[in-house]
């Protein structure tokens, strides 16, 4: 055992739930499909057996946005709302395959807010203006935000029924929760602007809203830059 890291590896209890050791795989890649909307088993597997094998008490899934206005890219699935089995079951699958090397399953939450670059599409964030490549950018209403920690908590039950043991929510890398909490980036004069609590707010109820839905025993990770 390194001496100075002398817990590493033992138990932490984390909430409800008891992590093996203090060591997790961090997020990069999700679950993402075909064109055709199947699971892109090869892509995501590839990316998980590469690195699931290591040990660490938790294996984190990475970037997945919780609605349109959030996501970028072709291979996301945002109809987190229907908890069919048909739209379970790909991520319960991905969830049951990680929990076979015996450590915890979350995945990352995120919305990139005006960090979208897709012209065809809304881009959201904390205040409203127009990009230098044009870009518009939708300021927030009180609606919107309350929209949007719907979206989370919703996205964040779905993967609940999959199987998942928590969620990570990104709120780094200038997204949208890194978006409100900067005094650069959010000038509002609301109760989600202005001094450091408000602009904490929408992170805030975001993570009410999850604990909310998905009761005590659920995981909520938050990821921060500096």
């Amino acid at each position: 055992m390194n001496q100075y890291f002398p817990h590493l590896l033992s138990p932490i209890r984390i909430g409800q739930q008891v992590y093996a050791n203090r060591l997790e795989v961090a997020p990069m890649g999700g679950v993402e499909f075909t064109e055709d909307g199947q699971l892109w088993r090869e892509r995501v597997y590839e990316g998980i057996d590469s690195r699931v094998s290591c040990g660490a008490a938790a294996f984190l899934l990475g970037e997945t946005a919780v609605s349109e206005t959030g996501g970028r890219g072709p291979h996301t699935y945002y109809g987190f709302r229907d908890l069919s089995p048909e739209h379970l079951a790909p991520y319960k699958e991905v969830s049951d395959y990680i929990h076979s090397f015996g450590c915890k399953v979350l995945i990352e939450l995120c919305h990139v807010g005006e960090a979208k670059e897709d012209p065809g599409m809304p881009t959201w964030g904390p205040m409203e203006y127009t990009k230098a490549n044009g870009i518009h950018v939708h300021g927030m209403t009180e609606a919107d935000i309350a929209q949007c920690c719907a979206d989370f908590a919703d996205a964040a039950w779905f993967m609940k029924q999959a199987g998942y043991d928590g969620v990570l929510l990104h709120a780094g890398h200038g997204w949208l929760f890194h978006q409100f909490l900067s005094s650069r980036t959010n000038q509002r004069t609301d109760q989600y602007g202005g001094s450091i609590e408000n602009r904490s707010r929408f992170s805030v109820e975001v993570m009410r809203a999850i604990r909310e839905k998905c009761g005590k025993d659920f995981i909520i990770e938050a990821r921060i830059s500096g």
